[in-house]
């Protein structure tokens, strides 16, 4: 049976730290986008096991930031992932089901944000998450960049707004 755990990024310890890190690395640092990108240090992570083994996981990063100019919290998601050995198991749907409605009822996020590759916007598209055309702003240490690739929003039950401009108000996630 998966279960699912969640702990405060800065509780981690330096091994757990390290092990997600690496972890990520693997996944992701094949990519120029991510490479090239500074990242938002996450608030949460999100650990989904089978048998006390870690099967998956994800960040959570929550944040202040700007729709068309208006303040609105945010719960960003970033690094999700599913081990090797786990693949095909739904371990990262039962991550999402398992704490989507945390974000809004624990965090009082307004929207989730991810920032997605194309070949995973039909799986995320599952779950409740939108593409937006909004123009994404972010900071990195040259200036503000904007986001070449996808990103999907997450509402609270249906209230849908589409922006023209998302200003993530520091780095992104």
């Amino acid at each position: 049976m998966l279960e699912v755990t969640s702990k405060s990024y800065d509780d981690l310890n330096p091994e757990e730290r390290h092990r997600l890190i690496a972890l990520a690395d693997d996944e992701f640092g094949g990519f120029d986008i991510v490479r090239n990108t500074e990242w938002a240090s996450p608030n949460w992570v999100f650990l989904c096991s089978y048998e006390n083994e870690l099967a998956g996981c994800y960040n959570l990063v929550l944040r202040k930031a700007e729709f068309d100019g208006k303040p609105v919290m945010l719960a960003g998601l970033n690094n999700m992932i599913t081990l090797p050995a786990f693949r095909g198991r739904r371990v990262a749907s039962h991550l999402l089901e398992n704490t989507q409605k945390l974000w809004f009822n624990q965090f009082k996020a307004e929207y989730g944000l991810l920032l997605c590759a194309d070949q995973l916007v039909e799986f995320y598209a599952q779950f409740g998450w939108r593409l937006t055309s909004a123009e994404i702003r972010y900071k990195q240490p040259g200036g503000i960049r904007v986001w070449s690739a996808n990103c999907m929003l997450l509402t609270n039950e249906g209230s849908w707004f589409e922006p023209e401009l998302i200003d993530l108000c520091g780095l992104p996630w």
